[in-house]
């Protein structure tokens, strides 16, 4: 019997101990955070995809809480959000719980229209804590590929989204903002709030009733540097007008100049309307607004042909454009006349003539000192790979800039 008892108050005694001793030996095993973090980089850096790499991470954050925070940090510091999907419950509930304020880079995937039937509140873009998002920097919403063709106009696009950012994004917070979708001027009205913007991407539409009232609110981002807009109207001026340092502007359609172009346009370095056919009008007003041109793209129309100046003779007032691309519509006999006076614009150095999916690319080789006595060097592409040639070209701009 009492050895019976002795034993009993041994294991008593045992588990007490353990109790007592569990503290201090959790305490011995809290690793540092640059310890923590080196675990975690080492394990992801044996990944060679981002499928994998993203998997790894959701691995760790479940497998220890000492790596979980490190872990969704890295996971949730670039999230997309599947609007409808199921997986878009999961992820809702855990930025409301912790992660909301890792994140930096979010895409809204598949935003559009509303729901004709009923969804979960938590499978909704509305649903998303961007009150806690105080880290976010770029936010891209757009729709399914699928869905393109569905938004002609702005009537059909949700605004609710854009009302929420409104109301709980945080102030000076993004750098970057992006979306296809077509958006009204109320839309856009939380960009108000992020005098930090530097990069704009939009599809915004004109209202027939719109005053100057409305569009101040578009004029406060002063570090704006890069605009991408489907089509040049009074909005994208607007906003260029509260932005004076605007190096980049891509117009994906027509370009016309606004009434304002010489005030917006002076820091231009770079201008794609490589879809648009400016006449000799237009051409000059560019050229005059924006004499800091280096890169310069658009397309030669036929009413080209009727002048007897080319675009060579306007573009020669550009002293510093150093690569132009054409995009050529016009016959080939006007073609190869062109092509015999690129030599009148001096400071150029790289030519591309785009006609249709092939391409001639002039250069300027080195050994020449002035650009009569230059050589000019001619490569030829029959399929070319244009969005690579634009990359390439941006890449030795900018070196020309630093």
């Amino acid at each position: 019997m009492g050895k019976s008892r002795s034993k009993k108050v041994n294991a008593s005694q045992r588990k007490a101990t353990r109790v007592k001793e569990d503290p201090g030996a959790k305490a011995l095993l809290r690793l540092p955070l640059n310890i923590v973090q080196r675990i975690v980089e080492e394990i992801v850096l044996q990944v060679s995809n981002i499928k994998e790499y993203r998997r790894q991470l959701a691995i760790l954050a479940r497998s220890s809480r000492q790596l979980q925070a490190e872990a969704e940090r890295r996971l949730y510091e670039r999230l997309t959000f599947p609007v409808g999907a199921t997986s878009a419950v999961t992820i809702v509930k855990t930025l409301r719980s912790r992660t909301a304020p890792y994140v930096q880079h979010l895409l809204i995937q598949g935003y559009g229209v509303r729901w004709t039937h009923k969804i979960s509140t938590f499978r909704t873009a509305t649903a998303l804590p961007f009150n806690l998002m105080t880290s976010l920097k770029s936010l891209n919403v757009f729709s399914h590929d699928s869905d393109a063709d569905k938004f002609q106009t702005t009537a059909d696009v949700d605004p609710e989204l854009f009302v929420q950012l409104e109301k709980e994004l945080p102030t000076d917070t993004l750098r970057h903002f992006g979306s296809s979708l077509p958006l009204t001027i109320p839309s856009l009205r939380f960009l108000g709030k992020q005098s930090n913007l530097e990069v704009l991407i939009i599809n915004c539409f004109e209202d027939r009733d719109i005053s100057q009232e409305s569009l101040k609110v578009l004029k406060a981002h002063p570090r704006l540097r890069e605009i991408h807009a489907r089509q040049m109207n009074h909005v994208v001026s607007s906003i260029m007008e509260g932005a004076p340092d605007v190096q980049l502007l891509t117009i994906s359609l027509e370009f016309w100049s606004p009434f304002n172009w010489d005030s917006c346009a002076q820091n231009l370095i770079k201008l794609d309307i490589m879809d648009s056919y400016p006449d000799k009008r237009v051409l000059r007003e560019i050229v005059k607004a924006s004499p800091l041109l280096r890169f310069l793209m658009f397309t030669v129309g036929q009413e080209w042909e009727l002048f007897e100046d080319d675009v060579f003779d306007v573009l020669r007032d550009l002293k510093r454009l150093s690569t132009l691309g054409l995009s050529i519509d016009i016959g080939d006999k006007a073609l190869q006349d062109l092509i015999g006076n690129c030599t009148k614009c001096k400071p150029l150095e790289v030519l591309l003539f785009k006609v249709g999916n092939r391409g001639i690319e002039l250069s300027r080789e080195p050994e020449g000192q002035r650009v009569n006595e230059a050589r000019w060097g001619a490569v030829t592409f029959d399929k070319l790979n244009f969005p690579q040639w634009i990359a390439e070209q941006d890449l030795r701009i900018a070196a020309l800039q630093s």
